[in-house]
């Protein structure tokens, strides 16, 4: 009997239920003025919500359309027809059409394989849908600033084209205001006025040529209002077309041309500024880009005058470097074995590690030596570290060519025992300026984060195997989020997520994600870091972080919690990645796991 009561309550409380949800999903479709829906059906509930959510989009596209006024100008100035401006209307709108509606209202009206889902919102919630986007806009004019700030020029023209992209995507583009040096400024027309404005502060003067076979070098020092520029992406015009993309680095930067090239008085010169390649690093960018015609900025092609002869440049190897003869013989021993790629060479001033090292490097791409400027010696703790050599990288498969310092450190034979990438000079200057901090530490760190840079560009996978400790906390996944009563050694447990991996885990992915690419480079955009205090070994570094390679690319917010106490052997205990910074501004770091 008592089952029996059960049942049929059972039965009463699902027919209380039932009706509620269809009424309530009635109120909603016979009341347009107040709600905006969609619902879809499908074998799965994927296929099911893609529906809904595209129809749901499709309403709010007649919603928002009147708003699109800076779209529309730009579409009909170009005398496009009204079925062309509808077409890419509608592909833009589509762009809001993934994560940023996820935040709609979904009801699961019916399971698999017969799923049915209806999703709505408010309309009184639409500008919800548009505020991400409104805040990554401030986001990357932020980043753009600070960029300039730092002469890093390509990162800075990026940015500013980027936000410049998704402000035309944004119903309110026309109106969307930042406070420049505490006046609000309209960005429609102070980003075109900034990227302009950069372009017209670079300039390119020749430093050397170098003529070897068929091929024509011409190295540039590279400035922006008179300064070097941290890094700047080009192209340039041979005669016939447009040269691959060419990355240069701390004012340094090259073309090569080939037959009669050393003739040529000039060169037509392209700053980079759309970066549609990268933008496989931020899909909201990416989408964007793709349906929007390129914005032309005439001020970024430059004519460049290549009248300096030559003779004029410096002698690579006979310069005097060190007063230690030991020192100068090993480091002319070693600018002549790249000026004339002799690499069999390389055994005579490397010792067994250096040598693997130094190979290494050259492996990556096509390796030559581009500059040797103001070449620095320091020694301490029996090493002695050589800055100051500037290296071209060529990728033909992938049409990139990259500009790298190198670093080279000589053990207490004057052999090289390790090469690496080296720190932007803004990057060195940040960790040597905190004389707060031991010597011997400022040392360590800049090495260490040399060499991480270094590894992952190289594919050292037994290096950054050993880097890490066996109880790691690895985040690697876009969603983090508080866990409840798991035990661990950080401060709280506080942050670990859905996607965390252990070591093993990570270094498995590593080894088979570096064989799938041809390359890969790094480009750290920004930086702090703390020590944890106490008289601590244990420093917390957050970087702003581009991951650009072959066939991959993303950007993000890498942090790593990194313990120096061996000097040997540096390790990480803590490395997460977010793609954005956390709602309040802030990025992951030492407080959080310390």
């Amino acid at each position: 009997m008592k089952s029996i009561v059960v049942y049929l309550l059972f039965l009463s409380v699902s027919c209380l239920i039932k009706p509620l949800n269809a009424q309530s999903i009635f109120e909603i479709k016979d009341d347009p003025k107040t709600y905006i829906w969609g619902e879809g059906k499908g074998v799965t509930l994927h296929e099911a919500d893609q529906m809904a959510l595209q129809m749901l989009i499709n309403q709010v596209s007649a919603t928002v359309e009147s708003r699109y006024t800076l779209f529309k100008e730009e579409l009909t100035s170009t005398n496009r027809t009204n079925d062309y401006y509808e077409e890419k209307y509608n592909a833009l709108i589509n762009t809001y059409s993934s994560a940023t509606l996820r935040n709609t209202e979904r009801l699961v009206l019916s399971n698999e394989p017969d799923a049915h889902v209806f999703r709505y919102i408010m309309r009184s919630e639409i500008d919800k849908i548009f505020a991400h986007r409104r805040s990554m806009i401030y986001d990357l004019v932020a980043l753009g600033q600070n960029a300039q700030k730092d002469l890093r020029i390509a990162d800075a023209i990026r940015n500013y084209y980027w936000a410049l992209s998704l402000l035309k995507s944004h119903p309110d583009g026309s109106g969307l205001k930042y406070n420049v040096n505490g006046n609000p400024i309209s960005l429609v027309v102070w980003l075109p006025e900034q990227m302009n404005q950069i372009f017209d502060g670079l300039k390119f003067n020749l430093n050397k040529i170098d003529s070897s076979d068929a091929r024509c070098r011409f190295v540039f020092n590279i400035t922006y209002n008179n300064k070097p520029v941290t890094n700047l992406d080009y192209a340039f015009y041979d005669g016939r077309d447009w040269s691959n993309l060419y990355s240069a680095r701390n004012g340094v930067g090259f073309a090569d041309l080939y037959g009669e090239a050393d003739n040529l008085k000039e060169l037509k010169v392209k700053v980079e500024y759309l970066y549609d390649g990268e933008a496989r690093s931020n899909k909201e960018v990416e989408r964007v880009l793709s349906q929007l015609p390129v914005m032309p900025f005439r001020k970024s092609y430059l004519t460049v005058s290549l009248t300096k002869k030559k003779g004029q440049t410096q002698a690579v190897a006979e310069t005097a470097i060190s007063k230690d003869k030991a020192i100068e013989k090993t480091l002319s021993q070693t600018l002549s074995v790249l000026k004339t790629k002799s690499y069999e060479k390389a055994g005579q001033f490397c010792s067994k590690d250096g040598l693997k090292s130094f190979t290494e490097l050259l492996a990556y791409g096509k390796a030559t030596l581009l500059k040797t400027n103001n070449i620095t010696v320091h020694k301490e703790n029996g090493i002695t570290t050589v800055r100051g050599i500037t290296m071209a990288f060529q990728f033909k498969t992938n049409r990139r060519n990259f500009v790298e310092n190198i670093v080279l450190e000589l053990d207490d034979n004057n052999k090289i025992s390790n090469v690496t990438f080296s720190l932007s000079e803004k990057a060195l200057n940040n960790i040597n300026s905190k004389t707060f901090w031991d010597l011997t530490q400022r040392q360590i760190l800049i090495h260490f984060l040399e060499q991480y840079k270094t590894a992952y560009a190289l594919k050292q996978l037994d290096y950054i195997e050993t880097i890490f400790a066996d109880d790691a906390l690895i985040i690697t996944g876009t969603k983090l989020k508080v866990a409840k009563g798991v035990e661990n050694r950080f401060k709280n447990n506080s942050i670990i997520q859905y996607n965390r991996k252990s070591k093993d885990q990570y270094i498995r992915d590593l080894r088979q994600s570096f064989a799938s690419k041809e390359y890969i480079n790094l480009k750290f955009e920004e930086s702090s870091i703390r020590n944890a205090g106490n008289d601590s070994a244990i420093y917390g570094i957050q970087i702003k972080q581009h991951y650009f390679s072959s066939n991959y690319g993303d950007s993000g917010y890498l942090f790593l919690m990194v313990d120096l106490s061996d000097t040997d052997k540096p390790i990480i205990h803590v490395r997460t990645w977010q793609p954005e910074k956390n709602a309040d501004g802030s990025v992951y770091g030492v407080g959080d796991f310390f």
